[in-house]
């Protein structure tokens, strides 16, 4: 237990870096480090900020069917200690997975769910992390506005905390290759918004969201959709 306690933290922290680079294998590798490191053990007290991390690694690297996997095993470790402060990651977890899915209705309260629990514990990682989730599944239902209200929590949070801004909403780079309107359209991509989507949210024709966004896929370098969002996260 003396190693896991040494070593388990160190290893979600290196999955979470990962992630953020775009390098969702390292990330679920890491993930599955720290999970059989803690099942050797039958603990749950230092594997549960791998639930979140694993999920958003899965989502990103296979899918929603790997996503669902990862949050069974590690839902029924969890489930069996029961340890206060730790559940709320499974909420958070099944929300992003509900988001991912397309079921914003779902998501909404699931997430909400999760933003009690750990705004109740005074979580300050997980809790900036809830609300903009909480505005990417707004912002997905086309509900702008409470988009606006979690983004501007998060961003309080860490103003607070020193830091100069959310992650996933940074500050518009002095330098970008993009448009301003380009610029609209990637962290629009980044929120999970299809083409149709953001042709709404920005009042444009669904063809012209779409030539924005090969338009930035060439400016950038880039073929898929989440390398759009890992660059829009990176800035």
């Amino acid at each position: 237990m003396g190693e896991l306690q040494r070593l388990s933290p160190a290893w979600w922290g290196l999955a979470e870096t990962a992630l953020a680079q775009g390098d969702f294998a390292t990330a679920v590798a890491r993930c599955e480090q720290g999970y059989a490191a803690s099942a050797l053990v039958n603990d749950a007290a230092y594997l549960f900020p791998y639930v979140v991390t694993g999920v958003r690694a899965h989502l990103a690297a296979s899918g929603v069917t790997a996503a669902r996997d990862w949050l069974g095993r590690t839902s029924e470790r969890l489930l069996l200690r029961s340890i206060p402060g730790t559940l709320g990651a499974l909420d958070h977890a099944l929300g992003l997975i509900q988001l991912h899915e397309g079921q914003t209705g779902k998501a909404r309260l699931t997430l909400a769910a999760a933003d009690s629990f750990w705004s109740g514990r005074h979580r300050f990682w997980e809790g900036t992390a809830i609300l903009l989730d909480q505005a990417r599944c707004a912002t997905r239902a086309r509900r702008p506005a409470d988009a606006a209200r979690f983004r501007a929590a998060a961003e309080h949070a860490y103003a607070t905390a020193g830091a100069p801004a959310a992650p996933g909403r940074p500050a518009t780079p002095a330098v970008s290759p993009l448009s301003t309107r380009e610029l609209e359209v990637a962290r629009l991509v980044a929120d999970g918004m299809t083409n149709r989507e953001i042709a709404a949210a920005l009042t444009i024709a669904p063809k012209t969201a779409a030539a924005h966004v090969e338009h930035i896929r060439s400016k950038l370098g880039v073929s898929r959709r989440a390398q759009i969002a890992t660059w829009v996260a990176a800035q």
